[in-house]
Parts: structure tokens; sequence; C-alpha cells
């Protein structure tokens, strides 16, 4: 197995941000309201933020 690590690239904001709705659904899972986890979606202004260098 091999693996590479880079750079993150502007192109990687979208995956970034489906990964972390993902893990606040996991960690947060019964301590917050469910409708508020899955009402979670990726914001097209936040991922163009952390686009940005």
């Amino acid at each position: 197995m091999s693996l590479t690590i880079r750079s993150v690239l502007p192109d990687d904001s979208v995956s970034i941000e489906e990964i972390r709705i993902a893990g606040w659904r996991v960690a947060y899972r019964g301590l917050l309201p469910d409708a508020l986890l899955d009402g979670m979606e990726v914001r097209p202004q936040l991922v163009e933020a952390r686009a940005r260098p």
C-alpha cells in the first residue's frame, strides 16, 4: 500500500466540507437534535471562503 500526502487544493473544498459535516453527524448524534444534524449541508459561500488562500 502506498500513501501520498499533498497540500490541499481549492478543488478539495467541497470534499472537506462534506467530511466536516459527516463528522458532526457522527460526533453529535444523540446530543443535538437530529433535524439540525440532518439539515446540515454544504454551503457554497463557506466552501468558497475556505478555498481562498
